[in-house]
């Protein structure tokens, strides 16, 4: 099994307001970046349209965990030595 944790957390599930959550992702976001966001958060649902504009607006696309797997999976000797990522 495949542990997988993000490389942003949006601190959504801890009050953050909708600018906050926008700045902390904005922040965050480059290529294989895991933007950690929850979707029965108000913040992260009205923040969702201006980062998801930031993602495009940076040349990049955002994807589910399995289809960044699919385009980059780890190597035998990352997946050996836990060091993916």
């Amino acid at each position: 099994m495949l542990e997988i944790l993000w490389s942003t957390d949006s601190r959504d599930s801890q009050g953050a307001t909708t600018a906050r959550v926008y700045q902390t992702v904005r922040r965050g976001i480059r290529p294989g970046a895991i933007i950690l966001l929850h979707d029965n958060r108000g913040t992260t649902e009205t923040a969702l349209t201006e980062i998801l504009h930031q993602i495009r607006v940076r040349g990049l696309k955002a994807v589910t965990v399995p289809e960044l797997l699919m385009r980059d999976p780890p190597t035998a000797e990352q997946l050996r030595s836990h060091t993916c990522g």
